[in-house]
């Protein structure tokens, strides 16, 4: 019977390894003593090659970011954080001041997850009031919050929100006084002249006491304004140099818009 040599010969396709696949092979294969040594004689056959040392993990031996590592840090127990105040505070700051550096085998670490967002002033002043008034005017507290403009005055009236919630007026009111009696002193006024008592109202209670800067800023803040110095002393019967005094008082201690800057 004849045989067909094809079929006892089967040509098979032997993969060889490139040199630098070998070379790869070898140099996995070496301890860290002699990897270490080899490196040494490259560099010393080799002037043109530089020695880039990273510091890394003395635990995994991942790269360090600064003077920490990322993959071990939260393994550090809870009770050695609390016992080190001091290496607290370090530890934020490093976080603070290191620049991000990417990995390509792990998510990149973001220290922003572990700030804690800062809260508003809007959200502050209807927390502490939602937390001073009853449940059922806590609705209520985020409209009046939310009429706030940018320096702080209320922008709506009384009527407004007795319609709007149907509630009685001495509830708005009462809500009112509250948001009035938080900081910063004169958020929640419904004009400047309101504002600028309640700022009066309260450094006289600290102790600083200007007179008749309470009648010159209910009875005559316009005129005080436009520099009627003369007019307001005469209705007064006081001197035009004590005008003068009330207005740098109120120029030094008071202003219109204190909450410019906070509300968001």
């Amino acid at each position: 019977m004849s045989m067909d040599l094809n079929q006892m010969y089967t040509p098979v396709q032997v993969q060889r390894a490139s040199p630098q696949l070998v070379a790869a092979n070898h140099i996995l294969a070496l301890s860290s003593a002699e990897l270490q040594s080899l490196i040494n004689k490259e560099m010393a056959e080799n002037p043109a090659l530089e020695m880039e040392e990273n510091p890394v993990c003395p635990t995994c031996g991942r790269a360090l970011q600064g003077a920490t590592c990322p993959n071990c840090m939260p393994l550090t127990s809870s009770s050695q954080q609390i016992s080190d105040r001091d290496d607290f505070v370090d530890e934020a700051t490093i976080w603070q001041s290191q620049p991000g550096a990417g990995s390509s085998d792990e998510e990149e670490f973001d220290p922003t997850t572990h700030v804690p967002a800062q809260m508003s002033l809007a959200e502050h002043l209807t927390l502490s009031l939602q937390a001073q008034l009853p449940s059922e005017d806590a609705q209520m507290i985020e409209y009046l919050v939310g009429n706030l403009d940018d320096d702080g005055l209320l922008r709506c009236t009384v009527d407004e929100v007795v319609g709007l919630f149907g509630v009685s007026v001495e509830r708005v009111e009462r809500a009112i006084v509250h948001l009035q009696a938080m900081e910063p002193i004169g958020v929640g006024a419904r004009d400047v002249r309101e504002c600028l008592l309640i700022q009066l109202k309260y450094i006289e209670a600290q102790g600083l006491y200007q007179p008749y800067a309470y009648e010159i800023i209910s009875r005559y803040l316009t005129q005080l304004s436009e520099h009627k110095y003369g007019q307001i002393a005469a209705q007064l019967g006081i001197t035009g140099d004590q005008v003068h005094q009330v207005s740098d008082f109120i120029k030094r201690n008071l202003t219109p818009y204190p909450a410019r800057g906070y509300l968001g």
